[in-house]
Parts: C-alpha cells; structure tokens; sequence
C-alpha cells in the first residue's frame, strides 16, 4: 500500500533524522517488526497544558493501519520529540507510557525514545507504531 510506505518513511525519517540527542535506532525499529502480524502507524503533535495527552489521544484515535491488530501482546516503538524549549516533563512522560500500556494491555514491550527537533512546529511530537505480535 503506497500512502501507508509513505506514512512509514515519514515516520523513520521523522524519528531518526533531524533532530538532536535522540536515542533510537534502526535497529530499535527492526526489533519491533519481528514477528508481526500487523502494523499501525500514530503521529500528533501538540503545545500548551495537557499537550502530551491531547497528542497522544489524537494519534490514537486515527493512526495508519495495515494487517491483523487483535493481538493481545506485541511491541511499540514510541518516539516522543520536542523543542528545545520545551523539554519532555517525566509526568508527560509517565501520562503517555501508562495510557498506552492501560489501552493495549501490559503484554506489550515498550521501546521508548526522545528527541530535540529545534524547529517542530508545535511544542511536542509523539509517533508510535504498532506491532502486534503473531498469534500463539
């Protein structure tokens, strides 16, 4: 599906270029895809009180999705970018982890990763994908 490779270039693009300080890899993003039996795609962005869970809830609630999503263990690769002035608060930080693990369910491994992007247009970014793991 060539709009949902373009969501997906956008996104490693997005996490793993142009920005500052960022701790995630290529590798990170091969990890996840292991063993998937699906894929979905989130990105919002977001500034002012409550940004983190407004951008999550908007990714959420529309992300980019190709094959089966009813598994019920899995990966997410979470990219969380902001601007320089506007560091990533550990309550931000903690909000975003735990709605994510409350909505999928704790059999699902996190890898997280934060990022500086001096010219982000809004305060906060946050892109996940989705990989469900391949039924037992």
């Amino acid at each position: 599906m060539p709009e949902f490779r373009a969501a997906y270039d956008q996104f490693v693009e997005e996490a793993l270029s142009g920005t500052q300080e960022t701790n995630l890899e290529v590798a990170d993003l091969r990890e996840i895809l292991l063993d998937s039996c699906g894929i979905a795609i989130g990105r919002a962005e977001a500034s002012g009180p409550g940004r983190a869970l407004r951008a999550l809830a908007e990714a959420y609630q529309r992300p980019q999705v190709v094959g089966n999503q009813t598994a019920t263990q899995g990966k997410v690769l979470l990219a969380i970018q902001t601007q320089p002035a506007a560091e990533l608060q550990m309550d931000e930080l903690t909000d975003i982890t735990e709605t994510l693990q409350k909505s999928l369910g704790y059999d699902w491994e996190m890898i997280f990763g934060h990022g500086i992007v001096p010219d982000l247009a809004n305060e906060l970014r946050i892109m996940f994908v989705l990989a469900p793991g391949t039924l037992p």
